[in-house]
């Protein structure tokens, strides 16, 4: 259960309280978590994200793998371009940039939400 929250107090709640709720901890409880967690925490984090924000996010959760690299190929941003979004995304707590040369989304389930709500054409920059 842990690491279905990575953290997050909210999600650490709300995912104590499903499993009491609904009597254990199994697929329909996680079905649920993901459901409330995107309605009632991701949605709002959303709409405070600029555009361009939105679209680093995009580009972290579909990028191959977390390096640094592989999401400026993904997004088509040069290095220097990268550097204001990511920073922003830190100091929202979305993104963890802790291991040299890699970035990931630290919200639970943050990268499916994401990829749920976004298509590479949502986004013209």
């Amino acid at each position: 259960m842990a690491r279905c929250t990575n953290g997050y107090s909210f999600a650490f709640q709300l995912l104590g309280y499903l499993t009491w709720e609904l009597r254990g901890f199994d697929e329909q409880t996680i079905r649920e978590y993901k459901a409330q967690l995107f309605d009632l925490s991701y949605d709002k984090i959303r709409k405070k994200l600029s555009p361009k924000d939105q679209y680093f996010a995009y580009g972290v959760a579909s990028a191959q793998t977390s390096k640094v690299q592989d999401i400026q190929e993904c997004l088509g941003l040069k290095s220097n371009q990268l550097s204001p979004y990511r920073r922003r995304l830190m100091n929202k707590g979305i993104i963890d940039k802790s291991q040299r040369g890699k970035i990931s989304l630290t919200l639970p389930y943050f990268d499916e939400y994401v990829l749920e709500q976004y298509g590479e054409e949502d986004f013209t920059l």
